[in-house]
C-alpha cells in the first residue's frame, strides 16, 4: 500500500503502540512494514494505556492523527500531528 491507515487499542505515555491481539499485530506488521507512508489513527480515550502486544512505537510511523489538541502530549516526537 502506498498508505496504510491504522489503529490499535492503545499508546502509552512512552509513545509506545499496542493491541491485545496477537493476530492483529501481525497483519498489522505486514501491511506496515510494505507501506510507504504509515498514519496512525488514535482518539485520545486510548492515551496513556499499555496493552499486551507491542506494534510499534510512535516515532516509526509517519503521521498521528487524534481529535482536538490531546495530542499535546507527544509532542516531543518529530512526527506530523494531525488534529481533527
Amino acid at each position: 500500500a502506498d498508505i496504510a491507515f491504522f489503529s490499535t487499542k492503545s499508546i502509552d505515555n512512552d509513545g509506545i503502540i499496542s493491541d491485545c491481539s496477537r493476530e492483529e499485530i501481525l497483519v498489522r506488521n505486514a501491511i506496515l512494514k510494505n507501506s510507504a507512508k504509515k498514519v496512525f489513527l488514535c482518539d485520545s480515550s486510548k492515551f496513556g494505556i499499555h496493552s499486551s502486544y507491542k506494534q510499534c512505537e510512535l516515532s516509526d510511523v509517519d503521521y498521528f492523527i487524534s481529535e482536538n489538541d490531546s495530542t499535546e502530549r507527544f509532542a516531543s516526537y518529530s512526527k506530523k500531528v494531525i488534529l481533527m
